[in-house]
């Protein structure tokens, strides 16, 4: 049996009176995952609780074979957009983008620098490198944010909302690039979004949540051509749902 390259079992956290439950599932590296849930279900929360700012209560989180639930944020080795570029306002664009390379002390390598460059011209920020945050564009912050993230070539990336911020034109671009990177470089992406578009046409697998719980999990076509239940109908905006009841009739045949 083939080990999955991230798994999440039996998850509890708790913030307050709000809780994630129960929270089980795996991802490959050849996984596209997408999280969908209305506004305050606590998909931002999982997201943060599997890079190490929030402490689950119990469960366990394994990446490639490693329990890695008592690792610290820097030794998970894990990429994290957030949907608020979060950047570094005292750095240039290069040195936030090459921030997590430098904590490992591979900042001034060949090989980071050529990775890089290709970034930041395929997001289109080559010519802002030697700005500062202070002087981005809300779309352009998001653009550093994410190539800080995928600099590092990170085994799992967590994205939360990383194409809001942007124009059509860019989200387009910028989703292209997602979907080339997973691909050729094998990263298994777990990707929070409002975007029912984005879960078509990124996903592989997706989540449906609601209060701390996953109510469905499948690929997007089944997730969305066979919602398992009223709710998850209603949030992916099904028109055609009609109230009935289902009855079963016992036959006894005596030969």
């Amino acid at each position: 049996m083939i080990t999955p390259l991230f798994q999440v079992s039996k998850l509890d956290v708790k913030a307050g009176k709000f809780a994630l439950q129960d929270i089980t599932f795996s991802l490959n590296s050849s996984d596209y995952l997408i999280i969908l849930g209305p506004t305050g279900c606590g998909k931002t929360m999982l997201l943060e609780t599997i890079a190490g700012l929030r402490k689950p209560t119990t469960g366990k989180i394994m990446l490639q074979g490693d329990d890695i639930i008592a690792f610290p944020p820097e030794k998970r080795g894990i990429g994290f957009a957030y949907q608020d570029s979060l950047l570094y306002p005292f750095l240039t664009v290069k040195e936030n983008i090459l921030f997590g390379a430098k904590a490992r002390k591979k900042d001034k390598d060949h090989s980071t620098l050529k990775r890089l460059n290709n970034l930041a011209e395929a997001m289109q920020i080559s010519h802002l490198l030697k700005r500062y945050p202070h002087s981005l564009s809300g779309g352009e912050k998001q653009r550093v944010s994410l190539a800080r993230a995928i600099l590092i070539n990170p085994p799992i990336l967590l994205l939360d909302e990383p194409l809001s911020a942007l124009d059509p034109q860019t989200r387009y671009v910028i989703r292209d690039l997602l979907r080339e990177i997973h691909f050729r470089e094998e990263i298994g992406i777990i990707h929070v979004t409002h975007d029912f578009n984005e879960a078509l046409q990124l996903g592989t697998h997706l989540l449906v949540m609601d209060k701390g719980k996953i109510l469905q999990q499948g690929s997007p076509l089944e997730v969305f051509n066979q919602p398992n239940s009223l709710f998850v109908a209603n949030f992916l905006q099904y028109e055609n749902i009609i109230p009935g009841n289902y009855t079963t009739k016992w036959f006894i045949i005596f030969c």
